[in-house]
């Protein structure tokens, strides 16, 4: 079910995704490459990696998959054709995470339903002790169309709760007078637009349970694009000073 989302949320055009269990082979090979014991190289460089800003988690709550017999059905001269058909049923809860605060900032539970039809026959051998060869053919595959159906709600989900936050991105590099933040013309980046500048602060936590609440944010100013290229743009200080790398920028 995980790759089969990966690819929804990649033929969408809408998500740069980033798989954790890819992830790790590459920090693997990084890992390798580092230790000295392979040819020195250019590829598989440590600290390339780009962070993602929202994770998708989901958890299976309910799973039911049932099968039953049509009694309709004929049999000749030791050869039966029966009918059937079967369902499933599935649910998943999937949170929508932000990785700046690690707080959960939307949830919602998919649910799947789906039925097939399929055919079965039998054969009867009346000169073989126990002779009879059974075979069947499932013309649909009612789990697969149910976790279809989850996915692509799921994708639906994603793409309209996403619209409701601000965009948002990174300061890749900053000194008196310019500003380098990440996202340009395959973000939709236009000359002119403006952004509010943060500061990551403190961890707020819940005394009692330890569990991330929020972070504090410091408003450091906003800044104007100025040029835009493929996947960076060129911002001056409208307000404020004092940007660095890694600082949140923000449309608001």
């Amino acid at each position: 079910m995980q790759a089969q989302l990966i690819n929804a949320l990649k033929r969408s055009g809408k998500f740069v995704v980033r798989e954790q269990e890819l992830l790790k082979t590459v920090f693997g090979e990084q890992d390798l490459a580092q230790s000295g014991r392979m040819a020195e190289s250019k590829t598989a460089q440590i600290g390339k990696a780009i962070t993602a800003q929202y994770l998708v988690r989901g958890t299976v709550t309910e799973y039911d998959e049932a099968e039953s017999s049509d009694s309709k059905g004929f049999s000749m001269y030791g050869v039966g054709i029966s009918g059937g058909k079967s369902r499933a049923h599935l649910a998943v809860v999937v949170d929508l995470i932000d990785t700046t605060s690690g707080t959960v900032i939307a949830s919602q539970r998919m649910e799947g339903k789906a039925e097939g039809h399929g055919a079965g026959g039998g054969l009867a051998l009346p000169y073989v002790p126990g002779g009879h060869i059974q075979s069947g053919k499932q013309k649909h595959t009612p789990v697969n169309k149910a976790m279809q159906v989850c996915i692509d709600n799921t994708v639906y989900f994603i793409i309209q709760e996403l619209a409701k936050q601000p965009w948002k991105s990174t300061v890749v590099k900053a000194d008196e007078s310019s500003i380098i933040i990440r996202g340009g013309t395959e973000d939709g980046m236009q000359v002119g637009y403006e952004f509010n500048v943060y500061r990551a602060g403190g961890e707020l936590r819940d005394p009692t349970t330890g569990e991330l609440l929020d972070t504090e944010m410091k408003k450091l100013g906003r800044i104007s694009v100025t040029k835009v290229k493929d996947k960076i743009a060129y911002a001056t200080p409208s307000m404020g000073s004092g940007f660095q790398t890694g600082d949140i920028v923000k449309a608001e």
